[in-house]
C-alpha cells in the first residue's frame, strides 16, 4: 500500500476572537493501491473534492477570498477531469468490445471458408482457377478485418501510453486482443499456404465428381433406352427381325409373329421411355410385337396414311424394351 499526501495551500486570516490569528493546514492522506483502474482514480478525486468543498465552507465565513476562488476552480477542474477520464474509459472499452466481436466473427469465416465455397455456379461447374479465386477473395476479406483491427489496437496502445494515469487493466485487455489478432494472422497465413496445396486436391475432386455424374447420367440413359422399328411384315422377316411360329396347314392359319433371336439393334430406332411418348409410322398398324397391353397406348389413323401411336402408360408399355410395329 502506498500513500499519496495532498497538501493544499496554507490559509490564514485575522479574527476578532481572542486568538488573533488562526491557521488552517489541510492535509489529505489517501491510502490506496496504485491507480490501475478508473474506479480508483474516481475514488481519489471524489475524496479530494469532498475535502475541498468542506474546507471552502470553513473559510466561507470570512467572505470569498482569492484563495477560495482558486479552490473552487480546483474543484471544477477535478470534476472535469473525472468526466474526461470517464469518457476516455468508455471510448476505450467500446473499441475493445468492437475489436473482440470482429475477431470472433473471423473464426466462423475461417471455419467455413473452404467448405462453403461452391463448385457449381448458375448450373455450370466452376473451373479450378475460379474456385481458388473465390477462396482467396474470402481470405483477403478476413485479412482486411484483421488489418483494420491491428490499426485500432495500435491506436489504443498509443492513447493509453499518452495518459498520465496508468490504466493497467485496460492495457492488459488490449495486450490480450493483440495476441488474439496475431493468432488470427498466423491462421490466415497458414490457410493461404493450404489453398495453394489444395489446388491439386480440388482439381482431383472436381474430376471425380464429373466422372461420377457422367457415369450416373450414362447409366440412367441406358436404363431408359428402348427401341422400335416399323415396316411391312415381309420386310421385317427379310431383315430377320421377326418370324412366324405355330399355325396349321403349313403355317397358313393361326401363326404368331415373334421377335427372332438374331435381330440387329442397328435396324431399330432408340427412344427415351421417360420422354418419348409418340411414335409416328407410315401406313396402318396391323400388329404390335411383342403384344402390349391395349390400356397402355392408343392408335390414331390420319387421312394421309399415317398412324400415331401414343404411349399413355410407359411403365407398362415398355416392359419389353424392343417394339416391332407391323404395318400394311
Amino acid at each position: 500500500m502506498s500513500s499519496n499526501i495532498v497538501i493544499l495551500k496554507k490559509y490564514s486570516y485575522f479574527s476578532s476572537s481572542i486568538v488573533p490569528e488562526t491557521e488552517f493546514i489541510l492535509i489529505v492522506q489517501l491510502n490506496h493501491p496504485p491507480t490501475t483502474s478508473i474506479e480508483g482514480i474516481k475514488t481519489i478525486m471524489r475524496t479530494t473534492i469532498a475535502f475541498l468543498v468542506f474546507f471552502s465552507f470553513i473559510i466561507a465565513g470570512c467572505g470569498k477570498s482569492q484563495e477560495q476562488i482558486e479552490m473552487e476552480k480546483q474543484i471544477t477542474q477535478l470534476k472535469e477531469e473525472i468526466a474526461s477520464k470517464d469518457k476516455f474509459v468508455e471510448e476505450v472499452t467500446s473499441t475493445i468490445n468492437d475489436i473482440h466481436n470482429k475477431l470472433e466473427s473471423t473464426w466462423a469465416m475461417q471455419k467455413n471458408i473452404v467448405q462453403k465455397t461452391p463448385t457449381v455456379e448458375n448450373g455450370k461447374m466452376l473451373s479450378q482457377a475460379d474456385i481458388k479465386t473465390q477462396i482467396m477473395d474470402r481470405i483477403s476479406n478476413i485479412s482486411s478485418i484483421i488489418t483494420e483491427n491491428r490499426k485500432k489496437i495500435a491506436n489504443l496502445q498509443r492513447k493509453l501510453a499518452e495518459q498520465k494515469t496508468q490504466y493497467t487493466g485496460l492495457s492488459l485487455l488490449v495486450d490480450d486482443l493483440k495476441k488474439s489478432l496475431e493468432e488470427r494472422e498466423k491462421t490466415i497465413d497458414s490457410m493461404r499456404t493450404q489453398v495453394q496445396n489444395l489446388e491439386g486436391d480440388i482439381a482431383s475432386k472436381i474430376k471425380t465428381i464429373t466422372v461420377r455424374d457422367e457415369t450416373i447420367e450414362n447409366q440412367t440413359k441406358q436404363m431408359n433406352k428402348v427401341y422400335y422399328v416399323a415396316g411391312k411384315k415381309s420386310e421385317l422377316e427379310e431383315k430377320k427381325i421377326v418370324s412366324s411360329e405355330g399355325g396349321i396347314l403349313w403355317g397358313l392359319l393361326g401363326t404368331t409373329t415373334v421377335l427372332t433371336n438374331t435381330y440387329n439393334d442397328g435396324e431399330f430406332t432408340s427412344l427415351d421411355k421417360t420422354k418419348d411418348m409418340l411414335i409416328e409410322v407410315i401406313g396402318t398398324i396391323k400388329e404390335i410385337v411383342p403384344v402390349r397391353d391395349t390400356a397402355s397406348y392408343t392408335k390414331e389413323e390420319k387421312p394421309d396414311k399415317r398412324t400415331l401411336l401414343t404411349i399413355t402408360k410407359p411403365e407398362i408399355f415398355w416392359r419389353d424394351s424392343h417394339l416391332v410395329i407391323v404395318t400394311e
